[in-house]
């Protein structure tokens, strides 16, 4: 009897720490997960392609990225993805224009890429909202969405579509992130 009776405050003792943690122990910030496959030329979900990608500001997004398609493709957050494409499209065009043979145009073309990274002029909308992955490869980021805004999502890579980028083909999409 008196062995149940402690069992039973016990049983009381820990239940009421357990709820007393539940509310009183601080919580981090809603984690938002998504997976999206990256193929030629689109980013796809289940049987969406290039879906539309909703959260809240504060949010914590984490998207897996697996690349199922056959060249490296990448993942980049721009406020205005319209300015980067079109600064891109001018290198693509210089580089056209000069008659640089494919496999050539296509490495200086990400070296400009990088060169534009480093000071600056492409910069994707929040910290950590960038990743490449190799064909067969799957990466995952993770940003906080810290304001509010329709942001696109993009690869803008060239390989196996040189001289367009697989933007021009179709691979982007949006992220809203709502107040």
């Amino acid at each position: 009897m008196r062995t149940a009776v402690i069992a039973g405050i016990v049983v009381v003792v820990v239940v009421v720490v357990a709820v007393a943690a539940f509310f009183l122990i601080p919580r981090g910030p809603p984690v938002r997960e998504f997976t999206l496959d990256m193929v030629e030329y689109a980013f796809r979900q289940g049987t969406t392609n290039n879906p539309t990608l909703r959260v809240k500001v504060g949010d914590v997004v984490v998207i897996r990225l697996i690349n199922k398609g056959s060249v490296t493709h990448e993942f980049m957050l721009f406020e205005d993805a319209d300015s980067v494409v079109n600064k891109l499209r001018e290198v693509v065009k210089d580089l056209t224009a000069r008659n640089v043979p494919e496999d050539e145009a296509e490495k200086q073309y990400e070296d400009k890429v990088h060169e534009m990274e480093e000071k600056g002029i492409i910069k994707v909308a929040f910290e950590g909202a960038d990743a490449d992955a190799e064909p067969g490869k799957s990466v995952t980021i993770r940003f906080t969405a810290t304001r509010p805004g329709t942001f696109t999502y993009v690869c803008l890579e060239v390989e196996g579509s040189y001289p367009d980028l697989h933007y021009d083909k179709g691979m982007h999409g949006q992220l809203i992130v709502e107040q």
